[in-house]
């Protein structure tokens, strides 16, 4: 359905982002970072991509396949939000056994 997000009268997109990404300030991106683009003004974001470099993205055309592709300026005014994926925590080290006492001099 084309319309799901302005059907809510919600930033559904951004909302569903933000529970499971960092936002960001634009300023800030890098690649690797998720990128939500707006249509126009005072319409919900409805399309993402992650930024694989300074100027270019990966992402999906409705009905067409996953390409990387340069940001071109009309689409660079419409990006509406960013965010980070989280930093993933490294598994805490096994509990050691403890440490044998060295034995004394003979």
């Amino acid at each position: 359905m084309p319309s799901w997000a302005e059907d809510r009268g919600r930033e559904t997109l951004r909302e569903a982002a933000a529970r499971h990404l960092v936002a960001l300030d634009l300023a800030d991106v890098e690649p690797g970072d998720v990128l939500l683009f707006r249509w126009r003004d005072r319409l919900p974001a409805k399309h993402c991509a992650i930024l694989t470099g300074p100027a270019q993205m990966i992402h999906a055309y409705d009905g067409h396949a996953v390409v990387e592709t340069w940001i071109p300026p009309a689409w660079s005014r419409r990006i509406a939000y960013a965010f980070r994926f989280p930093a993933i925590r490294p598994d805490p080290a096994p509990a050691s056994s403890p440490t044998p006492s060295p034995e004394p001099p003979s």
